[in-house]
């Protein structure tokens, strides 16, 4: 039998341990139909769990970008004409101006195989963070609250030395500025096998940083690791955040603002170092273990 990448059993817990239980408490407190984006992926297997198995989103609420034209073809052929596919690299897709329309989104999942911080060229931000930001700030215009669900790769070697300068820098103000000295401390001592440690503390507060400069209330609630077929190489880090918008008082300044959200963006990251980090391949040999 042949391994799915994206359907292996730890990716499936996550699937069904880690979203789905956050998606139904979202829609809990959502009125009306969610909208959904998401790359998918060939199969499309969140699409076939959260639209076709649970009901929680309808397909034709659902819309993906995909940068393989084959993976395009088969999520056409599978779900036929109701499933909106754009063929895409998202860097450049949330830049469309076609695509612009489509939002806002009620649940957005940025589901990446590759990591977060592999850079080739000198840039002013992660290309991945770049994306990020954008759909934020597209986000906003609609004043919404959302749901992120964002996966990258976590191997030790997955990220290029221009990008794990990034990093660096960002574990060096979490130890000076909130104390959170553990990555800094995996990161001099070069422990490799700590690497997914170091970006669970790192990019939840990169993303609660980019919500709240953008007036949101980002909240990381969720993180898991996992190892893919119980892989030796392949890492992948998977992360759920919650938005607000809060609607800052028309009377106040930029200055103002910004200050106010400060104070919001350091409570949530430091909320977020006491979120736990689930080793999904533990969870699963514990499981079969009973």
């Amino acid at each position: 039998m042949v391994q799915q990448p994206f359907n292996s059993p730890e990716k499936r817990w996550v699937r069904e341990r880690l979203w789905l239980p956050k998606l139904r408490a979202f829609k809990a407190q959502t009125t009306g139909d969610l909208k959904y984006l998401t790359f998918a992926g060939p199969e499309g297997h969140d699409i076939e769990l959260f639209c076709l198995k649970r009901n929680l989103i309808r397909l034709d609420r659902v819309h993906v970008w995909e940068r393989s034209s084959s993976a395009a073809g088969s999520l056409r052929t599978k779900y036929g004409p109701t499933l909106a596919v754009k063929e895409g690299e998202a860097f450049t897709l949330v830049k469309a101006k076609d695509e612009r329309p489509r939002f806002p989104f009620h649940v957005i999942n940025l589901d990446y195989t590759e990591g977060a911080f592999n850079l080739q060229d000198t840039r002013w931000t992660p290309t991945k963070f770049e994306t990020l930001e954008n759909v934020v700030a597209i986000q906003r215009e609609c004043a919404s609250k959302f749901l992120l669900f964002l996966a990258v790769a976590a191997a030790g070697d997955v990220d290029s030395e221009l990008g794990k300068a990034f990093v660096q820098k960002a574990a060096f103000d979490l130890a000076t500025r909130l104390g959170r000295t553990a990555p800094l401390f995996i990161l001099t001592r070069d422990l490799s096998r700590e690497y997914p440690a170091v970006l669970a503390d790192v990019i939840p507060c990169a993303v609660i940083r980019i919500g709240g400069e953008k007036c949101f209330d980002a909240s990381c609630i969720g993180k898991a690791v996992y190892r893919p077929f119980g892989s030796r190489k392949t890492v992948i880090l998977s992360l759920v955040f919650f938005f607000e918008y809060i609607n800052p008082p028309l009377s106040q300044s930029f200055h103002q603002i910004i200050t106010a959200m400060d104070r919001v963006i350091e409570a949530r990251q430091r909320n977020s170092f006491s979120v736990p980090l689930f080793d999904v391949n533990e969870r699963i040999r514990h499981r079969h273990r009973r």
